[in-house]
C-alpha cells in the first residue's frame, strides 16, 4: 500500500446571492490513505495569511524603532564622554523602590560637588550586589553648562539601556523579516 497524498479543491454552493448567482465556497482537501478530511477554506487561509504578515510588518517597525532608540542613546552616550567634564562623587545612599509586584530595585544615590555647589544624581536601578557600596567613590559625567545633570560614568548607567532595547529590537526585526519571508515562500 503506498502511503500517497495530494491536494485538491472542491467548491461547494452556498446559496444564491441578490443577483440570482451561486456563491461557491473553495475549499482545500487532502487525501490521505483515501480517507477525506478538511482542511481550511481557502477564503481563510488568505486571510490568515494577510493577518501573518501584517503581524510581522509589526515586529519588523517595533524591532526598527528600538533599534534606533538604542542606536540615538548610544550616540549620546558617546557624545557625553566626549564633551563632559569629569568630577569624582560619593555614593550616599542606596534608594530602594518596590515595583507593583513587590520586586525591589536599588538605585544609588550620587553627590558631586562643581564650583562649590552640591547635586545628587540617581542611577539606573540594579541588586545591591552589582552596586557600589555607601561612601564608595564614583566617577560622575556633566555638561559644564548644565553642572546639574550629572550622569555616573558605570557600563550600567550608559550602557544598559541602549544594549538592551538594541537587542530586543534587532530580535524583533529579524523575526518580522524571517515571518515575511517565509510567508512569500508560501505564496
Amino acid at each position: 500500500m503506498s502511503l500517497h497524498r495530494f491536494a485538491s479543491v472542491i467548491e461547494i454552493a452556498k446559496g444564491t446571492s441578490r443577483s440570482g448567482k451561486v456563491q461557491r465556497t473553495s475549499y482545500h482537501v487532502s487525501k490521505q490513505l483515501d480517507s477525506w478530511r478538511y482542511v481550511i477554506p481557502q477564503q481563510e487561509r488568505t486571510v490568515s495569511r494577510q493577518g501573518a504578515v501584517a503581524g510581522a510588518w509589526f515586529f519588523i517597525v517595533v524591532g526598527t524603532i528600538a533599534v534606533l532608540f538604542a542606536i540615538g542613546w548610544g550616540v549620546r552616550s558617546f557624545r557625553l564622554q566626549a564633551v563632559a567634564n569629569r568630577t569624582t562623587g560619593t555614593l550616599v545612599e542606596l534608594r530602594e523602590k518596590r515595583d507593583s509586584d513587590g520586586e525591589i530595585t536599588w538605585y544609588p544615590v550620587v553627590e558631586y560637588e562643581v564650583d562649590g555647589k552640591k547635586y545628587r544624581i540617581e542611577g539606573v536601578g540594579s541588586i545591591p550586589s552589582w552596586l557600589p557600596r555607601v561612601g564608595d567613590k564614583v566617577e560622575v559625567l556633566y555638561k559644564a553648562d548644565q553642572p546639574a545633570d550629572g550622569h555616573l560614568n558605570t557600563f550600567l548607567d550608559r550602557w544598559a539601556i541602549p544594549l538592551l532595547a538594541g537587542g530586543v529590537g534587532s530580535i524583533f526585526a529579524a523575526l518580522g523579516i524571517f515571518m515575511v519571508r517565509s510567508q512569500r515562500r508560501r505564496a
